[in-house]
């Protein structure tokens, strides 16, 4: 259910409310001294959160029954934080909300992690990372409140995500498959 349903509803939800700020910011270029690119930057570094990480969590094997619920903990942190943006409706950036909900997903990501270990084996770096920014997003919501900061951060969190889930992923697979390519 979470990989056929909520997973691919809200991350079409978030694509879709995404399009008309996309099409207007190329339509009258990207100036990212103006606050609405920062809000367009962090929706879309929030998405693109939510895409490496349903590809991520959909790859590795084996779903235990409690994995549901911090992947719904997931969608709903990574929801409020895009709702927070408040990108096609005007209201007021909300830097706070954002980062304390970016950091939600990292305590999240580590209390997965850890639960996935027999499956994905000890994670250093993994762990090292998301505790990293499950801290960091916490200092940003509560003492440095400015969305070049958040975006910053978020481009920061993203690069790495897709660097050190790509790496596990990659091991993970090895490890399934063999030497020979068959799985094992």
């Amino acid at each position: 259910m979470i990989f056929n349903l909520f997973y691919p509803a809200v991350l079409g939800t978030f694509f879709v409310s995404l399009l008309p700020s996309l099409f207007e910011s190329f339509r009258r270029g990207i100036d990212l001294s103006a606050s609405f690119d920062w809000k367009l930057l962090t929706a879309l570094l929030i998405v693109a959160h939510f895409v490496v990480d349903y590809v991520f969590t959909e790859e590795v094997r084996l779903y235990k029954a409690g994995m549901f619920t911090l992947d719904l903990l997931v969608i709903i942190l990574l929801y409020i934080a895009y709702s927070s943006v408040h990108l096609n409706d005007g209201g007021e950036f909300q830097v706070k909300s954002i980062a304390l909900s970016m950091s939600g997903v990292y305590f999240s990501f580590l209390a997965w992690e850890y639960l996935e270990r027999k499956e994905i084996g000890k994670q250093p770096a993994m762990t090292a990372y998301e505790a990293f920014f499950a801290v960091w997003f916490l200092i940003v919501g509560f003492l440095w409140q400015g969305p070049v900061v958040l975006g910053l951060s978020l481009l920061a969190a993203t690069a790495l995500m897709i660097i050190i889930c790509g790496n596990v992923l990659r091991d993970y697979h090895a490890r399934l498959h063999g030497p020979s390519g068959v799985d094992s």
